[in-house]
């Protein structure tokens, strides 16, 4: 294996080792935090990346893509240390504005540095099962973070916070060792190369509608992971148990995305984009009428779809773009479905605090499907066109 390879596993493990997750929203909540408070901080943290994506993924295709993840390590460091000395909501703002830098400058940038380390021995082919394994490391990564965290925040609530200090400096280290790959036709335009990147990104039909469709089952994954943690309160579940399920929540997602390219050949690529928010949709509408425990188990059927489009979303974009706007347009992808958190967040949390989680999730069974419907077959369109042609 390429040493660039299993270095970005690593890497991605750590970075994603964070052991305060799986009770942050309990945690918020001693501090007297609504969820409509708790929405708005991660609305920040979307608002910072939808405003950083496009350019800190122009700024990898310019320049280096180990530069972006040095700056993204950096940032992410100070950002968890600011989280762990915070008490006021001004305070967690910040931690949540920095961390975003970090995501927003790793993003499109690590995807594109695994593809063009492949290409550098013509292993490209390879790469959905690549990003399905990264996927997968970081979930595991998850995992430890997770079920250690909450396992120590029965000792005292804020010891996570401190902990998670560690694996983004190692991480940090790590980049350092990185080998930045050759890249293939890099033509520094500067502003003219990102027009022209923008203008293929949403000039092409098949692309539009493919990047607009993917936004909305993944906005409303991200929106399930802070609900699910609300619903696991609202269904009194002891805190000690919620690492053991966000870390199987990271688990199966985990294995979906590994497993992406033999479910996909199962299910055959069409009816793969339907099954995804269609299974999403069932979860929640279970959930939403099952007032015990039970209604966990649904939380793991919606995120093993979460990990399972990762990689055949990125698949997609990776075969029809290349190598010199790769990072740009996958930050594009990335970017839109933090727009749509921004503006789907704050409804979300409303209904929480003016009704209950359940409300919340029915109110997302709903609005998924009558979102993605019009998109998905704009997309059908486009492709089947595009397909035409070239036969």
């Amino acid at each position: 294996m390429n040493p660039n390879i299993s270095k970005l596993y690593l890497i991605g493990a750590l970075f994603e080792t964070h052991f305060f997750i799986a009770i942050l929203v309990p945690f918020f909540k001693t501090l007297e935090f609504t969820m409509t408070e708790i929405f708005l901080l991660e609305a920040a943290f979307a608002l910072t990346i939808v405003i950083l994506e496009i350019p800190t993924g122009y700024f990898a295709d310019i320049y280096e893509r180990k530069t972006s993840l040095i700056i993204s390590g950096l940032f992410g460091f100070i950002g968890i240390s600011i989280f762990c000395l915070s008490t006021t909501f001004t305070g967690f703002l910040l931690g949540e504005i920095l961390i975003a830098v970090s995501t927003s400058f790793a993003s499109g940038a690590v995807e594109a540095f695994f593809y063009d380390t492949l290409l550098e021995t013509h292993d490209e082919h390879k790469y959905k099962k690549v990003q399905g394994n990264a996927f997968l490391y970081q979930r595991l990564g998850g995992i430890i973070g997770t079920v250690t965290g909450s396992a120590l925040a029965t000792i005292f609530l804020r010891l996570p916070f401190y902990l998670s200090v560690i694996p983004p400096f190692i991480g940090m280290i790590l980049i350092f060792t990185l080998r930045e790959p050759v890249r293939h036709k890099i033509h520094h335009e500067h502003w003219n190369h990102f027009v022209k990147i923008l203008k293929e990104s949403f000039g092409n039909l098949r692309l539009r509608w493919f990047i607009i469709f993917a936004a909305f089952p993944r906005a409303f994954f991200l929106l399930g992971f802070w609900m699910y943690q609300a619903y696991m309160d609202f269904v009194q579940l002891p805190i000690f148990y919620f690492g053991i399920i966000v870390a199987g929540m990271g688990l199966i997602s985990g294995l979906g995305s590994k497993f992406a390219a033999e479910i996909e050949k199962l299910l055959t690529p069409k009816f793969s984009l339907i099954a995804v928010p269609l299974i999403a949709v069932i979860s929640w509408l279970i959930m939403a009428n099952v007032n015990s425990m039970w209604g966990i188990i649904f939380i793991f059927s919606a995120n093993a779809m979460w990990g399972f489009f990762m990689p055949v979303c990125n698949d997609f974009i990776q075969k029809i773009v290349t190598s010199d706007r790769r990072a740009t347009v996958l930050s594009i992808m990335n970017l839109m479905p933090r727009l749509m958190f921004v503006a789907f967040s704050p409804i979300l949390g409303q209904i929480t605090d003016l009704y209950n989680i359940q409300t919340a999730l029915l109110a997302s069974a709903i609005m998924l499907p009558l979102l993605v419907t019009p998109f998905i077959f704009f997309f059908f369109r486009a492709h089947y066109a595009s397909q035409a042609q070239t036969q």
